[in-house]
Formats: C-alpha cells, sequence, structure tokens
C-alpha cells in the first residue's frame, strides 16, 4: 500500500523537531486559509466537486494551492513537483496527473492575470 515504505519518517515517529515545527506551523497557515484554498480548488477543477475529489488528493492539493498562492519561499514549480510527488506516494496512479493539471492551470492563471493587470496599467 503506498505510503507504508518502513523509511516513511511520518509513519515512524522520526521526525526532528525542527522539521515538527514547521509540519506544525504549515498545517495551522493551511487550516487558517482553508476556505479560500477550498474556492480556489473549486474554481480551478471545474466539473469536481470538493467531496469528489478524494481525501488524500484533496489534502495535497490544499498544501499545493498554499505553496503556490501563500508561501513566497517556495518556487511555484517546486511546489507542483512536490505535490505530484506526494500523489504519486500516497495516491493511485492517474492522482498525480490530476495534482498537476490542477495546480498548473492555478499557476497559469495566475500568470495571465498579473500579464493583463500589467497591460492595463501599461496604458
Amino acid at each position: 500500500m503506498p505510503g507504508d515504505e518502513e523509511d516513511d519518517p511520518l509513519l515512524y515517529g522520526i521526525v526532528s523537531d525542527e522539521d515538527r515545527d514547521y509540519i506544525t506551523t504549515k498545517v495551522k497557515n493551511i487550516i487558517s486559509k482553508k476556505a479560500e484554498i477550498d474556492e480556489i480548488i473549486s474554481q480551478i477543477s471545474e466539473g469536481w466537486k470538493l467531496p469528489r475529489i478524494g481525501k488524500e488528493e484533496l489534502a495535497i492539493l490544499r498544501l499545493g494551492v498554499y505553496e503556490v498562492k501563500y508561501d513566497e519561499s517556495i518556487p511555484e514549480k517546486v511546489a507542483i513537483n512536490e505535490a505530484v510527488e506526494l500523489a504519486k506516494k500516497y495516491c493511485d496512479a492517474s492522482a498525480s496527473k490530476f495534482v498537476n493539471a490542477l495546480l498548473a492551470k492555478l499557476v497559469s492563471g495566475d500568470k495571465d492575470k498579473k500579464e493583463s493587470g500589467a497591460d492595463a496599467t501599461a496604458e
């Protein structure tokens, strides 16, 4: 089963205090923006209501959307790649493509908005 590897530190409690603090802070930040993040996921996942998305995929998407939209310390490409790798490890085979497509759509939509906003201010 995905995620059952013996080297998975989250399963075997081998997480440093520094990593535990990082994870705790990240989770709290995501929870504080959950409504906004879920709205973004609803917008980019046309035709997919949140309850239809698997719990693992939804958790990974929430993390990815948070990192793309709100965490400036993580480059967009890195956030997408890490989300895809998590989906490959913890979800079924098609989930990584689904996660990749939605996060790529989010990033390209953000770039389109920035470019059109820049054009509007340049006039």
